[in-house]
């Protein structure tokens, strides 16, 4: 009989973290790209057989009561032979014994695993969106930066702007943070407003009647669009914006997660592909 025991990564197992992530994502696995950052962060578990790595699992407090689940992964050597069910067994017992009052987690359609484990787990589907990308060798030639399109400082403009939308009701409150989804609320907009993520589009006539927010996310050098609303012009604009900025600072694709339909014509017009990944899935579960 094997003995599975579940105990937080630590530095010393980066080498083995990183074997187990060589044959995940095609070798595109961003796991090794953020294990120095998560072993900081706590809440990053790995289970072991027999004292050997073959699984890992993170939880991450969000405001709100939320733990934010990422990173399940079993080594391919040991995929479905149990200790995939192993650890999830063993990680849900851990957060059994914790304070929350709402997991989330997502997940793409392609992850047949992970969305079976939901179900299994009693999860519910809280959101579908579509998955929009472009590579750096696509991008359009001759951008040009639109000139009515600004950073904004005012993090009160800015929810204003995000409150009153219907992108925020059809994103199901989620701001999109690439691989991680937070609650769209009044301390969400004013901490990105605050790190420079945040920029409004103003009209002919100098009025604001558009906002996104983006960010560079490190792992795989890509520009992702959080959040946007306004009208159909200022929609354009603020895409074109970021695919100058893609250009600008040499970022390797420009990414957005979206279910809103004048998100999904700017990014069509803007020869964004759909990943063949699929749609992305938010999963809940309410304590």
């Amino acid at each position: 009989m094997v003995e599975f025991a579940l105990d937080p990564v630590k530095p010393g197992d980066k080498q083995a973290i990183i074997a187990l992530s060589e044959k995940i994502w095609d070798g595109h696995d961003y796991m090794p790209k953020v294990f120095d950052d998560w072993v900081k962060d706590g809440g990053f578990y790995c289970g072991r057989v027999d004292g050997k790595l073959v699984s890992l699992a993170k939880y991450t407090n969000h405001p709100n009561g939320v733990l934010w689940l990422e990173g399940l992964r079993v080594h391919p050597d040991f995929q479905g032979i149990g200790y995939g069910r192993l650890m999830v067994d063993a990680f849900f017992h851990h957060l059994g014994e914790m304070e929350w009052k709402e997991l989330r987690f997502m997940t793409a359609e392609v992850n047949k695993e992970s969305i079976h484990m939901a179900k299994g787990l009693g999860f519910h589907l809280l959101a579908t969106y579509d998955y929009f990308f472009l590579m750096k060798e696509d991008y359009p030639r001759g951008v040009i930066v639109p000139p009515n399109v600004t950073q904004c400082n005012d993090a009160d403009l800015a929810w204003d702007l995000v409150s009153s939308s219907k992108e925020k009701d059809l994103q199901k409150n989620q701001y999109l943070a690439h691989w991680t989804a937070y609650d769209m609320d009044k301390k969400t907009v004013g901490r990105e407003v605050e790190k420079g993520h945040c920029y409004v589009h103003k009209n002919d006539n100098g009025e604001v009647d558009g906002i996104f927010f983006v960010f560079h996310y490190p792992p795989y050098n890509t520009l992702s669009i959080a959040f946007m609303t306004g009208t159909e012009r200022a929609v354009s604009d603020l895409m074109v914006y970021a695919l100058a900025t893609c250009k600008k600072e040499k970022y390797d694709m420009l990414a957005i997660k979206t279910n809103c339909p004048l998100q999904i014509k700017a990014a069509k017009a803007a020869n964004m592909s759909t990943s063949e990944i699929g749609k992305v899935f938010v999963y809940s579960l309410v304590r």
